[in-house]
């Protein structure tokens, strides 16, 4: 997932400083307080408004849906597919998940959400210009023609159908490192992070490269990225350690992992990437749950650096879940950054932020507990009624409330006048 946005600087814990508060006056942007903000709590919410206003708050910047309509667009895109559709077998359940809608996304979705923005794709060749055929076929793609029809109907069947053959997903899972246990206890080796477990809650913010967010190695035009390393480092693992699961996880689109050819290409395993298994288990959930397991299974032997190896290159199938959802090949290509973008996926930016987090804690919990369990309890469900006041134009947002001079400096204060 990436933003091209400015990146704040990486805040501290929020149990560590106070929330900061709203000043009295300032006429000329009183919006500026929030700039950089890490809020108290990143959480699942049944309301997708509220993950977006989670958004805002900690990039300091707004989303890329200017209008009301094409916020409605987004919002509804998010709303189709039951997570039972591509997670039959309860993965994201036991990582403690629930309400998850960014996943679920199809071609269709992506499409509704882009077409009322001014978003064209911006991969770029080695002279720095757009590709123009893909700007052309996202033209094609928006205005549903039959030409960008002709195209995917060769392109994705012909990828399904040899990443079927090849059924890697399906293949007993053959790990690709060698355990060097150690004399190391999980307390020894993870003593911040184990002290910190009861937490649900973490330092967290993003940058460029949600992946990696190594600093010094994953930087991208809009700044140093942090992602998984940050969420790393706000639950307690150390420096070393989040630059190893950050180098994992980032590596697997480069194929620098133990597994070897793992980039996104036909030939390499994009049903890492991608959902290649339309008729079960979606087959990135497949590839996180085998990782976590042998991550559980180094670990508990006190393999911990074969251990954090296997949760780095698994956190990448994880998270692109989030990043790519249930689109096909064909059409990412077409649409560019446009789905891994966090000012234009914001939901799923905080759906994939939690699960990250999870998916680690998972891991402590399995190293730890008596038989090496791992399920986690459900997060904690702040608000399981939608705000639908919010729909209501010149309504005050609820995460606004405490902050009513706020409110009536916006735009949005006005609409119901």
């Amino acid at each position: 997932m990436r933003i091209s946005t400015h990146v704040p600087a990486l805040q501290p814990a929020a149990s560590a400083s106070p929330t900061p508060q709203p000043p009295d006056h300032d006429e000329e942007n009183p919006f500026a307080w929030l700039r950089g903000y890490n809020p108290d709590a990143l959480y699942l919410s049944v309301n997708p408004r509220k993950e977006m206003a989670m958004v805002v708050k900690v990039t300091g910047v707004p989303l890329d849906y200017k209008t009301p309509a094409q916020e409605a667009a987004y919002i509804d895109s998010l709303s189709h597919t039951p997570v039972s559709e591509y997670d039959p077998e309860g993965f994201l359940a036991r990582l403690g998940l629930w309400g998850i809608k960014g996943a679920g996304r199809k071609d269709a979705d992506f499409v509704e959400a882009a077409a009322g923005t001014t978003w064209r794709p911006n991969n770029t060749d080695s002279h720095g210009k757009t590709i123009w055929i893909q700007g052309y076929l996202f033209d094609k793609l928006v205005h549903h023609s039959v030409v960008f029809k002709a195209v995917a109907a060769v392109g994705d069947p012909v990828i399904m159908a040899y990443s079927r053959i090849r059924h890697l997903w399906k293949k007993p899972f053959e790990v690709k490192q060698t355990a060097h246990p150690t004399s190391e206890t999980p307390q020894q080796r993870y003593g911040v992070a184990l002290g910190l477990l009861p937490r649900w809650d973490g330092s967290l913010t993003w940058g460029e490269d949600f992946h990696g967010g190594v600093p010094g190695e994953h930087i991208h035009e809009g700044g140093q990225g942090y992602g998984t390393w940050a969420i790393a480092r706000g639950l307690g693992f150390t420096a070393e350690q989040a630059q190893r699961l950050g180098e994992m996880d980032n590596g697997t689109d480069g194929d620098t992992t133990p597994y070897g050819i793992t980039k996104p290409k036909p030939k390499g395993q994009i049903d890492r990437h991608f959902n290649m298994n339309r008729r079960g288990e979606d087959s990135r959930l497949i590839w996180a749950q085998r990782h976590l397991q042998q991550a559980i299974a180094f670990g508990r032997q006190g393999s911990y650096k074969e251990a954090e190896t296997e949760l780095g290159v698994g956190l990448h199938s994880l998270q692109d879940l989030f990043a790519h959802a249930q689109s096909t090949p064909s059409v990412h290509a077409t649409m560019g950054d446009f789905l891994d973008m966090v000012s234009y996926s914001p939901v799923g930016m905080i759906e994939a932020t939690v699960a990250t987090r999870n998916y680690l804690k998972a891991y402590l919990k399995g190293i730890t507990s008596a038989d090496g369990s791992w399920a986690l309890p459900p997060e904690p469900q702040q608000d399981r009624t939608p705000d639908v006041i919010q729909d209501r134009p010149g309504i005050m947002p609820v995460w606004l409330a405490p902050y009513p001079k706020l409110w009536a400096a916006s735009p949005s204060s006005q609409q119901g006048n």
